[in-house]
């Protein structure tokens, strides 16, 4: 009885992991993006910026 108890909980546990785990991928690919758009608006503003003071 406590072998089968184990193997269904093993089972979800092997479920929910590998749930957890496409979360997390979707995720970081989520926060990847995120990422590079901030720092190729931060790559702007920069430039931007300094632009203006080299001009001024």
């Amino acid at each position: 009885m406590a072998s089968i108890k184990s193997i269904c909980l093993s089972r979800e546990s092997i479920l929910v992991f590998r749930i957890a785990m496409d979360l997390l991928v979707e995720f970081s690919k989520l926060f990847r993006k995120v990422t590079i758009l901030r720092i190729s608006a931060s790559i702007v503003a920069t430039h931007s910026l300094l632009s203006q003071s080299c001009w001024t």
